[in-house]
């Protein structure tokens, strides 16, 4: 499949750049039989104007979602393909796209199918914070899930495709048009890790790094931590906001040890014991 994957790449340079997304030239014309979509986006960190935003997307792409999934064949052969609208929100993973891309593993592993990957994206969706940058933790478990399998994983890092994106979904895979990366290894490592782990965010906790070394499930805060899919400063300036907003972005990301205890993207918070003469 790779080898198919690579053949038809080398084919569709026309479209590598233009209105068509990259996926649509790499699968065979007319073969994707999409699925619907397994949740509708939410908004998880109250973001002000986040319908209003969804529905200008939808508008300007003609798509649901940043991700397309679906059954399609690569050069005659069948597979479940995973493709990335980057003009939708810059390509970047919600709570709804996370759902699609774990249901396309679920269904490869059904059907016996390889998975093929065509990402163009800048990462987690920062509108919806945490609840985004988690996402990682379920793709990994999914591609986890389907290496148990035998299932064969290639993918495209189409131009661009950074942050949680590439950590956790494209280098993950068993082929990749690019260079692989550490924090992809360990995020599928820890949600394979067949004894208890327990993880303590411990002051800042920021994108793919942090979220790689999380036990889903089982993290804890300290009292003046907090976990983001981006600092505020640069979650600030990614938004093209004035750098005087960045109090009320840090608000809005919901970062704070009582936002995630309530959200349960953590356990709780974790008061450090004072020791003897201290």
């Amino acid at each position: 499949m790779a080898e198919r994957v690579a053949r038809r790449l080398s084919r569709s340079e026309a479209v590598i750049g233009a209105e068509t997304p990259l996926y649509r030239g790499i699968a065979d014309p007319e073969s994707l039989e999409t699925f619907r979509p397994a949740v509708e986006p939410g908004n998880p960190s109250g973001w002000p104007g986040s319908a209003d935003d969804l529905e200008r997307a939808r508008k300007a792409t003609g798509t649901r979602l940043a991700v397309t999934t679906g059954f399609a064949t690569i050069g005659g052969e069948r597979c479940v393909l995973v493709g990335f609208e980057f003009a939708f929100f810059d390509g970047s993973i919600g709570t709804a796209e996370g759902a699609m891309i774990t249901r396309a593993f679920a269904a490869a592993i059904g059907e016996r199918l390889p998975v093929v990957c065509v990402a163009a994206s800048g990462g987690a969706r920062m509108q919806e914070g945490t609840s985004a940058l988690v996402q990682m933790q379920a793709v990994a478990a999914a591609i986890a899930a389907a290496r148990r399998e035998g299932i064969p994983f290639a993918a495209v890092a189409g131009d661009p495709t950074t942050g949680g994106v590439w950590s956790s979904l494209v280098a993950a895979a068993d082929v990749v048009m690019a260079v692989g990366t550490a924090i992809a290894e360990l995020l599928v490592a820890v949600r394979s890790c067949t004894v208890p782990i327990t993880s303590v965010v411990m002051g800042d906790g920021v994108s793919g790094g942090a979220i790689a070394l999380c036990s889903p499930g089982d993290s804890w805060i300290s009292p003046d931590g907090y976990l983001s899919v981006a600092a505020p400063e640069l979650a600030t300036s990614i938004l093209k906001r004035d750098s005087a907003d960045a109090a009320a972005i840090a608000d809005l990301l919901r970062l704070t040890p009582a936002d995630l205890t309530a959200r349960g993207i953590v356990r709780g918070v974790v008061t450090p014991q004072k020791g003897p003469g201290s």
